[in-house]
């Protein structure tokens, strides 16, 4: 596999967002001037990959970062809110899209055909040249995949105005302005609801962390409810993580003899509902450490750093190991490789670790700790 290399990430999403800024101001000018509510829809489209590749962007830029910052959690949250704004305006610019569009379907205006073919064509070349450069990096990160498939989408959507343009210069039909802007707000919404999802119920876990005493935490410090699935087993095949519902989330309880290495395995379940560790390979060592107050803190950094790494960086750990661990600090040691699509399968996609029902507790026989993550 070959290694990454941030300068050339970061020149193609770079370019990606410039030429997309670009294009979104030249449909918008170019739907208005050819009366085609399909090139407005796509400008609006386009406005949503620019919000994605601009997160991806400071992703990238966070993962630049030195080493020693270690707090991740305030970052990941201005992506949160900035992907919440992004979304809603989308939806909003796509609900008047709809409304324009039926009444357009009544009554269906003339479209300078020639003109919006033209300004189709254009977002069609843009699109397919930001995807070939983001093709080559989609498999370094999650981050960088979500912004190929974006581009990929937009992609659609300028075939649909192209395909419009096509039918209204050769057949005259109106209509088909009307119909692909429509193609369009639903590529729209589809692409944009994750965005949406995911920054409502970011703002979950910030009411825990003001009260993690709230918490549920099993009578007697045991592991309550458990789902069938047993997700990852200690060296002398005893359990130690178990996975356990939660609505649409997903979460782990975890058991161990001491706290480090209950930080250990947490990461490692976490990391194995991801991917296949088996497969994982301990090729590259990596050095870890978060700050934070309390034990519940530290555990939720922890394992947000390991998502960063992953998510950020592409890298991907099959081994930890605890060496530091205090009230204010713990740090450690994980060894791993670069995340390879072609042998690391992902299973699931986990955006981060939160601090809903979160909770660390000494019981009689160790350590236990239950997490909630946000996939």
């Amino acid at each position: 596999m070959h290694a990454r290399d941030h300068a050339r990430e970061l020149g193609a999403v770079r370019t990606g967002l410039f030429l997309a800024s670009v294009l979104c101001l030249t449909e918008a000018v170019g739907g208005y001037l050819t009366n085609s509510l399909a090139l407005v829809s796509d400008a609006a489209h386009v406005m949503g990959d620019v919000g994605a590749l601009g997160l991806t962007l400071f992703a990238l830029w966070v993962g630049t970062r030195p080493a020693s910052e270690s707090k991740t959690f305030g970052y990941h949250r201005a992506e949160i809110l900035a992907a919440l704004v992004n979304g809603v305006i989308l939806w909003v610019v796509g609900i008047l899209i709809v409304l324009e569009a039926w009444h357009r379907l009544q009554a269906p205006p003339a479209v300078a055909g020639p003109g919006m073919l033209a300004v189709a064509l254009v977002g069609l070349a843009v699109n397919a040249f930001v995807a070939r450069r983001l093709r080559e990096h989609q498999g370094h990160s999650l981050n960088l995949r979500g912004a190929y498939l974006h581009v990929l989408s937009d992609l659609l959507g300028s075939i649909g105005a192209a395909v419009a343009g096509v039918v209204i210069v050769v057949g005259d039909w109106r209509p088909a302005d009307a119909l692909a802007s429509l193609l369009i707000v639903g590529l729209i919404v589809f692409g944009s609801w994750a965005l949406v999802r995911e920054a409502v119920r970011a703002g979950v876990p910030d009411r825990a962390r003001h009260h993690p005493d709230r918490a549920r935490e099993p009578a007697g410090g045991r592991a309550g409810p458990l789902s069938a699935g047993m997700v990852t087993r200690a060296r002398d095949g005893g359990p130690f993580a178990r996975e356990v519902e939660h609505t649409a989330d997903l979460g782990l309880e975890i058991e161990a003899p001491t706290l480090a290495l209950l930080f250990e395995r947490a990461g490692l379940a976490m990391l194995g509902l991801v991917a296949d560790l088996e497969r994982v390979e301990p090729r590259t060592r990596r050095p870890l450490r978060v700050e934070g107050e309390g034990r519940e803190e530290l555990l939720r950094d922890w394992l947000q750093t390991l998502v960063v790494a992953l998510g950020v960086d592409g890298f991907l750990a099959c081994e930890l190991d605890v060496q530091e661990l205090s009230d204010h600090a713990v740090g450690g040691v994980a060894r791993g490789e670069p995340f390879d699509p072609s042998r690391h399968e992902l299973r699931t996609e986990i955006k981060g670790a939160t601090y809903h029902q979160l909770a660390v507790r000494e019981t009689a026989t160790g350590w236990w700790a239950r997490v909630i993550f946000d996939v």
